[in-house]
């Protein structure tokens, strides 16, 4: 009996695994945008948690462990991924069902969206990039469940874990700053004696001083640099309330409107059929034990506050134009959009018969499980034609062959007509992982962004910007020209060392030019090369 009993209560944390599972079955953990990968997957190798150009000390700690437990492997980051997705579904579940109680069915529905439905956030599949983001989504509400917890034990040193945690999430990522913000309404949630009341604002109090303290530190990381900062150089910002409730209103039909406007022909896959066909076994599952009987205006407050919170997940995005789709964008919403449309299915399924209600509220959600599951194949095509890994790590091979060690302080310098480094520093963080440090990397022509380089005479300045230098103990560098080695990246892939400095650069810069002399053979297997495949040493 005891058993039985313990399964049930696992049923809905276990069936919104088995979705979880079942929708990342399609992705590849190879979807690379061709820019942050390679940096990320170095950093984290080398335990470097701080992206201190966008004023994010943490935002890597979250990719920590698949860094650490399974190095050099990128399905490490998609297990990861995952699993920061199952167990922010589960944490929805467990809150929902905490605050809502005798609400199992719309509680499980909740927490499979939050973890499942992102229709149009196509970098939710490149789980190398957007791991830091799963994991802070994770780590807001375990912080706000944590809160929560703290309250109703009246324990001040679990709200003392709870504060860290949030803390730490919001110095991830800024984003998530209004829903931490927002987070202490919870205690609110049930009543308090009267002699409790003036506690639960000093537990307002301590929570609130913390998210205060890291938005002033993010103000002033964002406003206060000399240098400028990611956030307003690259995104810049526009406060018009017009403008900004117009982009609201964009991310909300990026976010909702996929549920009815749909491709049949993507609905008609296998994946699909997985998927939904999951979802329909713990769906009824939960149904055997569950019959919401709520009434409708009980399912209205709880689409309300889902859309409250969703708005809150999407408001830091709608202050820069330039944020113009939803790539990003459906993680922090994804809480909020969960419990919305839970709500809003609970209201749908009211005007049928009482005892349709819990088919009718299973069918509908299949649907959705089912939309989302064809976006999700719908991505991971296109990111099959799109992405750069084949591109990138096909290079690098070729590179490891023609250059299989250099000695230290080498630039190697790519001549890219295959446009496989879109960036400088992409390259320049992929041959410090595959050379250990003994070589930088250097693409004339592409984007200089971190590290700009200058041509001078008898060699080549690289110079990173400021804020990088210490945190990623990258100093500035000069190669002399007998310090670099030239490579040509021909459109069709392949390699080839140039003997002599390439007429297309600075004659100047290459005095001394002698490619042989920084190339020594491999002193052993390098561990990180693992990562491009069989047979890469």
């Amino acid at each position: 009996m005891r058993l039985t009993e313990a399964l049930g209560r696992a049923a809905a944390p276990i069936g919104i695994g088995l979705v979880v599972l079942a929708l990342l079955s399609a992705v590849a953990p190879t979807n690379f945008g061709g820019y942050d990968e390679c940096l990320i997957v170095q950093l984290t190798s080398a335990g470097q948690v701080s992206m201190p150009y966008a004023e994010r000390p943490l935002e890597l700690v979250w990719d920590l462990p698949a860094a650490f437990l399974f190095p050099h492997r990128l399905e490490a980051f998609l297990w990861l991924h995952g699993l920061y997705l199952w167990l922010t579904g589960v944490l929805v579940w467990r809150l929902f069902a905490r605050l809502a109680p005798g609400q199992g069915m719309s509680a499980f529905l909740a927490g499979t969206f939050a973890a499942t439905w992102a229709p149009l956030d196509f970098l939710r599949l490149n789980a190398v990039e957007t791991v830091a983001y799963s994991g802070v989504m994770f780590a807001m509400l375990a912080a706000a469940s944590l809160m929560l917890e703290s309250w109703r034990r009246r324990s001040m040193l679990l709200l003392a874990v709870a504060a860290a945690l949030a803390l730490c999430a919001a110095r991830t990522y800024e984003s998530v700053q209004p829903l931490l913000f927002a987070a202490p309404g919870l205690l609110w949630a049930g009543p308090a004696p009267p002699e409790d009341r003036r506690l639960r604002w000093r537990y307002v109090a301590l929570w609130e001083a913390v998210v205060v303290l890291a938005g002033i530190l993010s103000v002033i990381g964002v406003l206060l640099p000399a240098e400028g900062s990611y956030q307003l150089s690259a995104l810049s910002l526009d406060l018009h309330p017009g403008r900004v409730l117009r982009r609201l209103g964009q991310q909300a039909a990026y976010h909702l409107a996929p549920a009815v406007a749909v491709s049949w022909q993507e609905l008609l896959t296998a994946h699909v059929i997985i998927t939904t066909v999951t979802f329909l076994v713990a769906a009824t599952a939960i149904a055997r034990r569950h019959r919401d009987t709520v009434p409708a205006r009980v399912h209205a407050r709880q689409a309300v506050l889902g859309l409250v919170l969703a708005i809150l997940g999407w408001s830091v995005f709608a202050l820069s134009p330039a944020i113009r789709s939803a790539a990003r964008t459906q993680f922090l919403s994804a809480p909020g959009v969960g419990v919305l449309l839970a709500g809003l299915i609970g209201l749908a399924a009211g005007v049928v018969p009482p005892r349709a209600r819990t088919a009718a509220a299973v069918a509908m959600a299949a649907w959705i499980t089912a939309v989302g599951a064809a976006r999700t194949g719908a991505m991971q095509r296109d990111w099959d034609v799109q992405s750069y890994w084949s591109a990138q790590s096909a290079s690098l091979r070729e590179i490891a062959t023609v250059v299989p060690d250099v000695l230290p302080n080498t630039l190697i310098l790519v001549l890219d007509e295959r446009r496989a480094w879109p960036a400088t520093f992409t390259f320049r963080h992929a041959l410090l992982l595959l050379y250990e440090g003994r070589a930088i990397g250097l693409v004339p022509g592409a984007h200089d962004f971190l590290y700009p380089a200058r041509f001078a005479a008898g060699g080549i300045s690289c110079e990173p910007w400021p804020v990088i230098r210490q945190p990623w103990d990258a100093a500035p560098t000069f190669h002399r020209g007998s310090e670099i080695v030239a490579l040509a990246l021909a459109a069709d892939g392949s390699v080839s060392l140039m003997e002599h400095w390439p007429p297309a650069l600075p004659a100047a810069s290459g005095a001394g030019y002698a490619p042989r002399s920084r190339i020594v053979p491999a002193r052993a297997p390098v561990a990180a090369r693992r990562i491009l495949g069989p047979g890469a040493r």
